[in-house]
Protein backbone atom coordinates (compact mmCIF):
# COMPACT_ATOMS: atom_id res chain seq x y z
CA UNK A 1 0.00 0.00 0.00
CA UNK A 2 1.53 3.54 -0.55
CA UNK A 3 1.80 6.53 1.97
CA UNK A 4 1.24 9.70 1.74
CA UNK A 5 3.48 12.37 3.55
CA UNK A 6 2.80 15.75 4.50
CA UNK A 7 4.75 17.85 6.99
CA UNK A 8 1.07 20.27 7.39
CA UNK A 9 0.70 19.95 10.90
CA UNK A 10 -3.17 20.67 10.62
CA UNK A 11 -4.04 18.57 7.68
CA UNK A 12 -2.28 16.31 9.43
CA UNK A 13 -4.13 16.31 12.67
CA UNK A 14 -7.40 16.30 9.80
CA UNK A 15 -6.06 13.37 8.32
CA UNK A 16 -6.06 11.48 11.61
CA UNK A 17 -8.88 12.98 12.93
CA UNK A 18 -10.56 11.00 10.25
CA UNK A 19 -9.54 7.78 10.87
CA UNK A 20 -6.66 7.39 8.90
CA UNK A 21 -3.64 5.62 10.14
CA UNK A 22 -0.65 7.32 10.79
CA UNK A 23 2.47 5.27 9.77
CA UNK A 24 5.66 7.07 10.75
CA UNK A 25 6.56 10.56 11.73
CA UNK A 26 10.71 12.02 10.99
CA UNK A 27 12.30 15.01 11.82
CA UNK A 28 14.06 17.46 8.88
CA UNK A 29 15.61 20.82 9.61
CA UNK A 30 13.35 21.70 12.58
CA UNK A 31 10.19 20.30 10.33
CA UNK A 32 8.15 17.60 11.56
CA UNK A 33 6.97 15.10 8.55
CA UNK A 34 3.73 12.51 8.45
CA UNK A 35 2.95 9.53 6.86
CA UNK A 36 -0.45 8.11 7.00
CA UNK A 37 -1.23 4.73 5.00
CA UNK A 38 -3.56 4.36 2.02
CA UNK A 39 -2.58 7.88 0.05
CA UNK A 40 -5.45 7.78 -2.37
CA UNK A 41 -8.11 8.28 0.42
CA UNK A 42 -5.25 10.78 2.14
CA UNK A 43 -5.06 12.77 -1.39
CA UNK A 44 -8.52 12.94 -1.60
CA UNK A 45 -8.95 14.22 1.73
CA UNK A 46 -6.34 16.73 1.50
CA UNK A 47 -8.01 17.98 -1.70
CA UNK A 48 -10.92 18.09 0.30
CA UNK A 49 -9.57 19.83 3.09
CA UNK A 50 -8.11 22.33 1.00
CA UNK A 51 -10.93 22.82 -0.85
CA UNK A 52 -12.98 23.69 1.70
CA UNK A 53 -15.00 21.14 1.21
CA UNK A 54 -14.25 18.82 4.32
CA UNK A 55 -16.10 18.67 7.79
CA UNK A 56 -14.62 17.41 11.31
CA UNK A 57 -15.68 16.68 14.72
CA UNK A 58 -14.45 19.52 16.65
CA UNK A 59 -13.31 17.72 19.67
CA UNK A 60 -11.83 14.69 17.31
CA UNK A 61 -9.73 16.96 15.99
CA UNK A 62 -8.87 18.95 18.88
CA UNK A 63 -7.49 15.39 20.44
CA UNK A 64 -5.63 14.43 16.94
CA UNK A 65 -3.72 18.05 17.25
CA UNK A 66 -2.91 17.16 21.23
CA UNK A 67 -1.47 13.66 19.97
CA UNK A 68 0.27 15.20 17.09
CA UNK A 69 1.78 17.89 19.29
CA UNK A 70 2.64 14.77 22.23
CA UNK A 71 4.57 13.29 19.62
CA UNK A 72 6.47 15.95 18.01
CA UNK A 73 7.47 16.79 22.10
CA UNK A 74 8.56 13.48 22.58
CA UNK A 75 10.55 13.14 19.39
CA UNK A 76 12.28 16.44 19.88
CA UNK A 77 12.94 15.45 23.14
CA UNK A 78 14.61 11.94 22.51
CA UNK A 79 16.64 14.01 19.98
CA UNK A 80 18.26 16.61 22.33
CA UNK A 81 18.60 13.51 25.24
CA UNK A 82 20.36 11.36 22.65
CA UNK A 83 22.68 14.07 21.79
CA UNK A 84 24.02 15.44 24.79
CA UNK A 85 27.14 14.13 25.87
CA UNK A 86 27.71 11.36 28.10
CA UNK A 87 28.60 11.95 31.84
CA UNK A 88 30.77 9.72 34.09
CA UNK A 89 31.82 10.45 37.35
Amino acid sequence: MTTYTTKDFNLSAFLLSNGLNLQSTYGDNGKTYFTFVDSVLAEKMAADYFGLKASVNPITYSNALKTLKMIIYNEKHNEQFQSQPTRTK
